[in-house]
């Protein structure tokens, strides 16, 4: 608690050093306090729901659901475009300009994510015999032309408004908790599960539009340009590609388990990345909620910059460890307590997996630093160049060690995410200048 007060003591003099006002403290304040309450109740709800999921699927139907997510996320990469980052960059840099980035930066991800779903289908017929692998797929293959619409949430994170993504976050997140619960006491079985997710990608469309419609006036304003589409496309290609490793480090373990193994292992080894992922509000908080903050200071181009972005490391190393410690020393009683007996062997990845959250954090911000400085060559061949490490790893580890191996292979090729860019002298140059200490 003192690391995080001195945090954001230290931010709010930086403000005042950087001529912003003590109201303009307070909304990027009010916007982390949005973001981490959404978080924490949406942590809270998953926590408990998942649980009852993971308990009623048992660890092959449940293997056979979260293989079926991590196929269909595998096409991930090309329903995104890349281009998330990039309209959230833009969108702060040049808000008169919203109405064409959005309605070029909308049609990039309509048109990935058709083709993202088309090809998951025609995958799902060529790879695969079993009939439920390919209904499961196919169903879930539609959310990836639905979320092309939440790229709307850029342009309220843009304005430093998360409270309105964050009611609509909360009001799914209720809705689909109790559909998950109504399914389990009707026992209607696994294929309920995927119309749930596709339901929740339906729901963000809707919502969505209906906000900012209600509050920033209709989509119909939004306008397509050929030069913006261009534009944006040919800035996001480095992280469209780069996209590609990030989906294949949170899909591949599975996918390769699955191959190499089970179902029964995939579903005791996303068992345990449950328990682990949900500590990655911690980053995805601080380093959404402060990256504007960041940008400004980048523009402007004065001492705030490195020292943010050194207390904001800090901090992160820190939460991370404290969060590690404790679960790693008491994995199995954790899994038992949860998941019961039948994932007793989820603990062994749980006290290993739970360490990667050190390196991830550390990793988002070096990728939210070479993307504030425009640095998106190296971002993609560190992207790249860390799920190469990842999946040879996974290669060599899981036949002999199974769902461990898969544990280990995603900690060391997270550790590399923020040492990799390292290995270019511009980047430690301006590094050494503005994060380390002197």
């Amino acid at each position: 608690m003192r690391s995080l007060s001195k945090f954001a003591h230290t931010l709010q003099t930086e403000f005042s050093a950087s001529n912003l006002t003590r109201d303009g403290f307070k909304r990027y304040l009010a916007n982390t306090g949005w973001m981490a309450f959404t978080r924490i109740f949406m942590m809270v709800l998953s926590f408990f729901v998942t649980i009852y999921v993971i308990r009623y699927l048992g660890p092959h139907n449940y293997g056979l659901l979260s293989y079926a997510v991590s196929f269909v996320g595998m096409f991930g990469f090309i329903a995104s475009m890349g281009v998330d980052h990039i309209v959230y960059r833009e969108l702060i840099k040049t808000p008169d300009r919203e109405p064409e980035i959005m309605g070029s930066a909308l049609l990039l991800r309509l048109i990935g994510g058709t083709v993202a779903t088309a090809l998951a289908i025609v995958a799902a017929f060529i790879f695969h015999q079993d009939a439920i692998d390919r209904l499961l797929i196919v169903l879930i293959s539609f959310t990836l032309f639905g979320g092309a619409w939440q790229v709307i949430t850029y342009s309220f994170q843009a304005r430093v408004l998360a409270k309105y993504p964050a009611i609509i976050t909360l009001t799914i997140a209720i809705i689909l908790a109790v559909a998950k619960i109504a399914i389990i006491a009707l026992d209607k079985g696994i294929i309920f599960f995927a119309f749930v997710l596709v339901l929740e990608s339906v729901l963000y469309a809707v919502l969505y539009v209906a906000c900012y419609t209600r509050h920033f006036g209709s989509i119909l304003k939004w306008y397509i340009k050929k030069e913006t589409v261009l534009e944006i496309f040919y800035n996001s290609l480095p992280l469209l590609l780069s996209t590609v490793s990030i989906i294949i480090y949170s899909r591949i373990d599975q996918v390769m388990l699955r191959h190499y193994l089970d179902a029964a292992a995939v579903g005791i080894y996303d068992a345990a990345v449950r328990l682990s992922d949900v500590w990655y509000i911690i980053p995805n908080i601080l380093l959404a909620s402060l990256f504007p903050a960041i940008m400004n200071a980048q523009k402007a181009a004065d001492d705030s910059y490195q020292s943010r972005l050194k207390h904001l490391a800090a901090l992160l190393l820190v939460l991370s460890i404290g969060v590690a410690i404790p679960i790693s020393l008491f994995s199995d009683t954790i899994i038992h307590i949860l998941y019961g007996d039948s994932y007793s062997a989820s603990s062994s990845v749980l006290m290993i997996y739970i360490w990667s959250l050190a390196g991830f954090s550390l990793g988002q911000l070096m990728n939210m630093f070479l993307i504030a400085e425009d640095y998106t060559g190296i971002y993609l061949v560190s992207s790249v160049s860390t799920v190469a490490v990842n999946v040879i790893l996974n290669i060599f580890l899981i036949p002999p060690f199974g769902v461990t191996g898969a544990a280990f292979a995603t900690l060391i090729s997270y550790s590399l995410i923020a040492v990799v860019p390292l290995c270019y002298p511009s980047v430690r140059r301006i590094l050494w200048g503005r994060m380390l200490p002197s």
